[in-house]
């Protein structure tokens, strides 16, 4: 996992220097967007002229999954005990690159 990250920190941060974002906004940006991939397309449209209400419609769009990816595994975390809610929580940074995995074998979550 930590070359993927790698590799879109390298992509992203081309990307940021073409845009000509300082490392503020690079910083604030990492830090309030959640999903890297709605990052480069915000940034993208910045680039292209589109203005930041298009990239913030375009990361939103993008981010959308999200909400059918949580939809999925709702029934996984019923009845759970909230310490397990809470790491469920937490491991949310992850949730793009674990959701597959965890319901690949047989369409139903892996035991936590």
């Amino acid at each position: 996992m930590a070359a993927g990250v790698a590799t879109y920190g390298l992509a992203f941060g081309l990307l940021a220097v073409q845009a000509g974002m300082h490392e503020l906004q690079v910083g604030t940006m990492g830090r309030l967007v959640f999903a890297g991939a709605s990052q480069i397309v915000a940034v993208e449209r910045l680039i292209a002229g589109a203005g930041a209400a298009a990239a913030l419609i375009a990361a939103i769009a993008l981010n959308l999954r999200l909400l059918l990816i949580t939809a999925s595994i709702r029934d996984v975390f019923v009845g759970r005990p909230w310490w397990q809610l809470l790491i469920g929580a937490c491991a949310g940074a992850f949730v793009a690159a674990v959701w597959p995995v965890g319901f690949a074998s047989d369409g139903k979550a892996c035991d936590l």
